[in-house]
Formats: C-alpha cells, sequence, structure tokens
C-alpha cells in the first residue's frame, strides 16, 4: 500500500532548486520583463495566476506548434517545462523583483548623478560670474 501513498504525490514548492538552463531562462525571462517596464504587471499577473501554472504551461505546450514558426522553440519549450514544476512561478517572482530592484537601483544612481552634474556646473557658473 506505500505505492498508492506516493501515486499522487506533488512536488512541493520549497524543494524547488532551478537547474542551470532554467536559471538562465528565469534571468532572461526576469530582465526582459524590467527592460520592457512590465515588472509591476508580470507580477501582478504571476501573484494571480500561480494556482494555475501547470495549466498555463500546459496552454504553452498547446501552442507550442504555431510559436514554433516564431520563436526560439527550444527555449520556449524548456520555459513550458519549467512552469510544470511547483516553485517555478515563486522564482519567477524573486528574480523580477531583484531585477526591479538593481534597475531602480541605477536609475537613482543616475538621477543622483545627474544632479550632483549639474550642481557643479551651477556652481562654476556662479563663480564665472563673480
Amino acid at each position: 500500500m506505500g505505492w498508492w501513498r506516493k501515486a499522487f504525490a506533488v512536488e512541493r514548492a520549497e524543494d524547488f532548486t532551478p537547474s542551470e538552463r532554467e536559471r538562465e531562462l528565469i534571468d532572461a525571462f526576469a530582465a526582459k520583463v524590467c527592460r520592457h517596464g512590465l515588472a509591476i504587471p508580470a507580477i501582478l499577473f504571476l501573484e494571480s495566476a500561480r494556482p494555475m501554472n501547470f495549466i498555463g504551461s500546459q496552454a504553452l505546450a498547446f501552442f507550442e506548434p504555431i510559436v514554433r514558426g516564431l520563436l526560439d522553440w527550444q527555449a520556449y519549450s524548456d520555459f513550458a517545462r519549467l512552469l510544470e514544476r511547483r516553485g517555478s512561478v515563486e522564482a519567477l517572482l524573486a528574480a523580477i523583483e531583484n531585477c526591479e530592484a538593481e534597475r531602480s537601483a541605477q536609475k537613482r544612481e543616475r538621477k543622483r548623478k545627474k544632479s550632483n552634474d549639474g550642481a557643479a556646473k551651477q556652481r562654476d557658473a556662479d563663480d564665472h560670474r563673480s
């Protein structure tokens, strides 16, 4: 009767550890989302669709024949398999949040640098007039 207990066992989300290829896919997905400024909508969508990640992966598998002509089908197929695993959505969310935090820090640094440069130019102009 021991086999029956394991027949419907589901991977726990806490046990998810991505492979090297899965980590590359997660990071690439997060980078694209952040580059296009879609971090907040992506986080909202992933949080709301988290219980249906397996169904989403099956939808990706359904559309794979159509997408093969348009995209890199190997990455698409690997991403669909990634979504089949519990914990993958949490990994995607964490990667997007980290990427967005880095992007925000870089933006703040550029803004601070720009304001410092502007203040230095203003001081130079004031010194020149004096």
